[in-house]
């Protein structure tokens, strides 16, 4: 076995000696919550299959600044993904997934093939939105697009969409379309420069059930209700702090508040006031971020229409920030429905060392 392992490793080293390379193809579909600094290059893989509609950037990986502006890049099948253009500097084609089917992307150094793939494109026959708050605690909660959700009315709820065909998750985004009922506000968002997702923004302005017609690249997803309930609906609220597990001292640590009906049905939208060890928060939101110190042991508390969560954290007094789970990037339609900058940025910082976290638990 050893014998094996020290002939292959010999035959590599003699390869990369020989300026022999191996190029594979990768996209800018990023899936792990990520938001401290823009994308400043692709994954190492192709997140398939695209869903229809979607622009999507495809490069080549392993090339170097003295060769990248060698290859082209092509589809042999246009019609269900197009190469649109090719950035030279970069060696990425940008495309569109124009209809369902498989297409394969053909790479050419110096007119010569070095690598292919074979590319997938499907049409959503169905989508599954999970509300944003719990996402910053890692704690998930999927409903289906034509279900029913529970928002204050005048209140803001972000919602994660994924689209499925079937059981088979399709990535990308810029593809969802949203129509409203007469009491009620609805806004697909995207989010450039930190990461590529589709969102869905609501804010109800009549109390009792609204509706919201939901597409995908004109392929229905059917239709979301949103019961727009009033103040006196909250019977509760909760607070959940994030795992810390794998936290050092100085990390950035999220608290969630929710509330809940009588039913024990969760309401979004809500805003809540915040005190740290007795200390009023400035600001009003749905998550308080603090910096994570072992030993230090205090209660934060989340109040809203004489309800009150509270949960013991490891914060020193004085410190920690209020924003909203709201506030979910730079968005490509203008409104009123996004929220302030600096929580922005808080709140993305938080998000990617949840990440790393996860990933080093």
């Amino acid at each position: 076995m050893l014998k094996l392992r020290f002939l292959f490793l010999t035959l590599f080293a003699l390869g990369l000696l020989a300026g022999c390379h191996q190029y594979a193809l990768g996209d800018d579909i990023q899936l792990e919550f990520n938001f401290t600094q823009a994308i400043t290059g692709p994954t190492d893989e192709l997140h398939l299959p695209y869903v229809r509609g979607t622009k999507v950037a495809i490069s080549v990986l392993g090339t170097d600044s003295s060769d990248v502006t060698q290859f082209t890049l092509s589809s042999d099948d246009p019609t269900v993904l197009s190469v649109d253009s090719v950035d030279t500097t970069s060696a990425t084609a940008h495309c569109t997934a124009n209809s369902a089917g498989s297409a394969t992307i053909h790479v050419l150094k110096n007119g010569s093939e070095v690598t292919s793939s074979v590319v997938s494109v499907a049409a959503p026959t169905s989508a599954v939105l999970q509300p944003a708050g719990p996402l910053f605690v890692g704690d998930p909660i999927s409903l289906p697009a034509n279900g029913t959700t529970q928002v204050l009315n005048g209140g803001t709820a972000t919602y994660l969409v994924q689209y499925f065909n079937g059981t088979t998750q399709l990535f990308g985004n810029g593809v969802l379309t949203a129509q409203p009922s007469a009491g009620i506000a609805a806004v697909p968002e995207e989010t450039f420069f930190f990461q590529v997702r589709e969102w869905l923004q609501v804010v109800p302005s009549a109390l009792g059930p609204q509706t919201v017609e939901l597409a995908a690249d004109g392929a229905s997803l059917g239709t979301l209700t949103v019961s727009s309930v009033a103040e006196t609906a909250v019977n509760s609220v909760s607070v959940e702090a994030e795992d810390t597990g794998g936290a050092h001292d100085g990390d950035t640590l999220i608290v969630l508040a929710q509330s809940f009906d009588a039913a024990n049905d969760p309401i979004f939208g809500v805003t809540y006031t915040w005190n740290l060890a007795g200390e009023e928060a400035t600001g009003e939101g749905d998550l308080f971020e603090f910096p994570f110190a072992s030993g230090q042991s205090n209660t934060v508390t989340a109040q809203f229409g004489g309800h009150t969560g509270q949960t013991s954290i490891d914060a020193k007094p004085g410190t920690g920030i209020v924003t909203t789970s709201n506030d979910i990037g730079c968005s490509a339609s203008p409104g009123p429905l996004g929220g302030s900058w600096p929580a922005l940025g808080v709140a993305f910082a938080a998000l990617a060392l949840t990440a790393r976290r996860r990933r080093a638990r």
